[in-house]
């Protein structure tokens, strides 16, 4: 082990111990906003540097850029706070709410333990012997060319076009428009979801294939961006992130100047600006004359309502069999309505049941608030502390994998970018079906060389 990787790993340790005296303290003293504020914030700054200067990790690697977005989303709030005093634990989202002492204490030890956890899982396992996998003696068979030209014809063009009418709908009903029905409208998937997991499925494997279709992965490339743009005008700034990230990831993924932490910086304040003043033009609350650190401070404050949402998650104990069950297999509460067994819409998923069990009526009006990623691992870990550890450095094992050079896994991570950056503000399950789909097309269409 390299003397740099094991002070990182020291870094970890010392963190992880002071949060266990953070939390022992918490238990008997009642931390303040602002104390949490600055917890939050100095370990999250001193995890960066030490995989920056220690770690030497890229600074735009898949993992560093999940990282990022797990800052944003569930740490968004308290570094909103440390800035200009922004509430944590008491928003308006679902109706106004407002977490008590325990929950804000139980939330924020999660937070940090997950962190911590998969911070240690994907530091510890990096230099293990990569996933084998012989493809020298391999090549596509000419149906996969066949395949990228339809996506390139058909799965782009129409996946803009809905796009527009989406777009175009937003403008004439209103932003809410886009999510009319979304919590009480059954189990089908729309239209562009699947034209989406196409395209992004598509692009993995002209990626994979890059030096015989290096054209039309430039074109599936130029749709995906095009796409996620003009989907910012109907609401979805998600979208648009994702498509800035993935250019950063295929650009600048091995960079591991120390430099390039100085270009984040100066990125993060360009994007938000960029996204503040779009959304102005599309009367989205944008607050583009407010002097720079509250333009800054609001942006991170909304964006941070992942936490709150996290901690929500974590008060409900009566979550469906069904939906454990779900998120690894998509599709099955309509299978199974074909053998005559019918579930409520809320019965179906852990973001829907979330929903219904604060507000029912708010529920059955068509809101809902969401999921995260940090969630799916609080729900399946059933609250132990022991469980929800070992699947977070499982989650650091699984990332650590995202480097290798097997073009298989280059491949899957391409196939998943999108996904992942959003993660921390969205449920695993909805990157479950486009892994199956790459690994079912990834085969098709392998062969042994002649």
């Amino acid at each position: 082990m390299s003397s740099g990787r094991l002070s990182h790993l020291v870094v970890i340790f010392f963190l992880a111990s002071f949060t266990i005296f953070f939390v022992g303290y918490g238990e008997s003293f009642r931390y303040s906003e602002k104390d949490y504020s600055i917890v939050f914030t100095g370990l999250i700054a001193l995890i960066t540097l030490s995989r920056v200067f220690l770690l030497r990790e890229p600074v735009f690697s898949l993992y560093s850029l999940f990282f990022y977005t797990y800052t944003l989303f569930i740490g968004g709030s308290f570094f909103a706070n440390v800035m200009t005093g922004l509430p944590i634990f008491c928003r308006d989202i679902y109706g106004y709410m407002c977490l008590s002492n325990q929950e804000a204490f139980t939330s924020f030890f999660y937070a940090l333990l997950f962190i911590l956890s998969i911070e240690f899982g994907y530091s510890l396992s990096k230099e293990h012997i990569e996933l084998k996998f012989d493809f020298d003696d391999k090549e596509f068979s000419p149906y996969l060319f066949y395949f990228l030209i339809f996506s390139v014809f058909l799965t782009g063009p129409f996946l803009i076009f809905d796009t527009v009418s989406a777009v175009q709908k937003s403008f004439s009903e209103g932003y809410l428009s886009a999510y009319k029905n979304s919590q009480t409208s059954g189990h089908e998937t729309p239209l562009n979801l699947i034209l989406n997991m196409l395209l992004v499925v598509s692009l993995a494997l002209s990626y994979v294939s890059i030096k015989q279709y290096k054209w039309i992965f430039i074109l599936l490339l130029v749709f995906f961006t095009f796409n996620s743009f003009i989907s910012f005008f109907s609401g979805s700034r998600a979208a648009f992130i994702s498509a800035i990230l993935m250019l950063i990831w295929f650009k600048y993924r091995l960079n591991t100047s120390r430099r390039a932490l100085i270009y984040l910086v100066g990125m993060i304040f360009v994007i938000i600006y960029a996204l503040n003043s779009m959304m102005a033009l599309t009367a989205r609350g944008g607050v583009i004359e407010a002097n720079a650190t509250d333009l800054f401070s609001y942006f991170l404050h909304s964006q941070g309502v992942t936490f709150m949402v996290f901690s929500l998650s974590t008060t409900i104990d009566t979550y469906p069999p069904i939906a454990y069950a779900k998120t690894f297999l998509p599709g099955l509460p309509t299978f199974l309505s074909m053998f005559g067994e019918q579930f409520q819409p809320h019965m179906a998923g852990f973001a829907q049941h979330l929903s219904w069990s604060l507000d029912e009526e708010l529920y059955s009006e068509g809101y809902g608030l969401g999921w995260s990623f940090l969630s799916d691992i609080y729900v399946y870990s059933g609250g132990g502390i022991i469980g929800f550890v070992f699947l977070s450095v499982t989650a650091g094992v699984v990332f650590s994998k995202s480097n290798s050079s097997n073009p298989m896994i280059s491949g899957l991570v391409v196939s998943i970018l999108p996904n992942i950056f959003l993660l921390n503000r969205a449920s695993i399950s909805a990157t479950v079906p486009i892994v199956l789909a790459y690994f079912i097309l990834f085969f098709l269409f392998l062969r042994n060389k002649k």
